[in-house]
């Protein structure tokens, strides 16, 4: 990326380092509009990620997740 004087500028990287849960947390806003139905609802939605995602489950230690 070049700023108005064509000189090469370098993106910051962001300062804050997400959890793999708290980027399923954002994934599954940003997919449902940035809306929550309630507890009950997000919380089934992240048991059903973590039996697609290997990560997401050892992170949230939903050991009966993985067959």
């Amino acid at each position: 990326m070049k700023d108005s004087n064509n000189k090469e500028v370098r993106r910051k990287k962001p300062e804050i380092e997400l959890s793999i849960v708290e980027k399923y947390i954002l994934m599954l806003l940003y997919a449902h509009g940035g809306k929550c139905k309630g507890e009950l609802w997000f919380h089934i939605e992240m048991f059903e990620l973590a039996k697609v995602f290997k990560d997401l489950a050892e992170a949230l230690d939903f050991n009966h997740a993985n067959p």
